[in-house]
């Protein structure tokens, strides 16, 4: 008896938990139907729309395209249009028309620079020293310009007695001070390159050997459009590296065998006797600027030596280079120039 008793104990608390839970399921499912009823009258008499439902339904057409036939909402997969690219696409977009030229690329730039800036070729592969058979004409050239308050002073004093002269110009100076050498050029002067930076080219690498010459000869070209000939090398110093990278930018290498050392001179008298003494018919007198001495000789050595029947031109009127009624030029095999120590110019 106490057997049956106690099964029908048992039965009972298990009839009793099922209609629990039964009733709590019931329960729960309308508090939560009552809330959402009550959140969509709320939004309706507020005037807003209700929330939509975050669990989409799936149409047959679109489970059916779906990858593998699993099921995925269609916020997350949408199946692509037959012409449009992926997102992901790594394709470039066509070009858009050019609205502007196009530059042209930067070896062309240098190529157009060259041809204008220097001549293909030396006038003369050899190192002009000087001329004998020019007769009685010498050239005065002036390294080391432009000097600012000094060269316009080169300048006057050159005007007043009509004479030309040949201004080899450091190309770092000339950048700076651009409207002294088109004073210069504008004068009927010649105009040659003397390095960029004045250093002594003997000591350089190829590389910086020509951009040294490029340098100089860019800078003069673009202040007085004129293609660049002459090259004389700082100090004098030439080298077979020198020699073959002024070929090669078709510059004719110019020195001289007439120097008064005006850079150390102690007065304009030394100046102008040290010329006086070793002038001879052709000769290729070098002279510097910035140098008190050599502008208060300059009027003084002018005047003496056309006295002794000399002619002032330029190194291309000395050789004949350019002129369709001068002589043939000739190049002295003459003993080259003593070259200027570290301290000198």
């Amino acid at each position: 008896m106490q057997i049956v008793g106690r099964a029908k104990g048992l039965a009972l608390v298990g009839l009793f938990t099922i209609v629990f839970l039964s009733a709590s399921w019931t329960l729960s499912a309308a508090l939560v139907d009552g809330i959402e009823g009550s959140a969509t009258r709320l939004a309706l008499a507020s005037g807003e729309p209700p929330a939509p439902n975050t669990t989409p339904e799936v149409s047959a057409e679109a489970e059916a395209s779906m990858p593998n036939g699993s099921p995925v909402p269609t916020s997350v997969y949408q199946p692509p249009a037959s012409n449009s690219y992926p997102v992901s696409d790594p394709s470039p977009p066509p070009p858009a028309p050019p609205d502007v030229p196009l530059l042209p690329q930067e070896a062309s730039i240098q190529d157009a620079l060259r041809a204008a800036a220097f001549p293909r070729q030396p006038l003369s592969n050899e190192r002009l020293v000087g001329n004998p058979n020019a007769g009685r004409r010498v050239a005065l050239t002036f390294d080391d310009g432009p000097v600012p308050g000094w060269t316009e002073k080169y300048l006057a004093v050159l005007r007043e007695k009509g004479v030309l002269a040949t201004f080899f110009f450091v190309g770092r100076s000339a950048a700076k001070e651009g409207q002294l050498v088109k004073e210069v050029a504008s004068a009927g002067h010649e105009i040659g390159a003397h390095s960029y930076s004045h250093r002594r080219l003997t000591l350089l690498t190829k590389p910086l050997l020509e951009k040294e010459f490029w340098a100089a000869g860019t800078a003069l070209y673009e202040l007085t459009q004129r293609p660049i000939t002459y090259f004389r090398p700082p100090y004098g110093a030439t080298n077979a590296a020198v020699l073959k990278t002024a070929q090669e930018m078709g510059q004719t290498v110019v020195l001289w065998n007439v120097d008064p050392r005006d850079w150390e001179a102690p007065n304009a008298r030394a100046i102008v006797d040290h010329v006086l003494k070793h002038v001879r018919p052709g000769a290729i007198i070098l002279l510097h600027e910035g140098k008190p001495a050599t502008y208060e000789a300059l009027p003084y050595l002018i005047d003496k030596l056309q006295a002794k029947g000399y002619e002032f031109v330029t190194i291309s009127q000395l050789f004949g280079f350019g002129m369709p009624d001068a002589e043939e030029s000739a190049v002295t095999q003459e003993e080259e120039p003593a070259r200027y120590s570290r301290k000198g110019r």
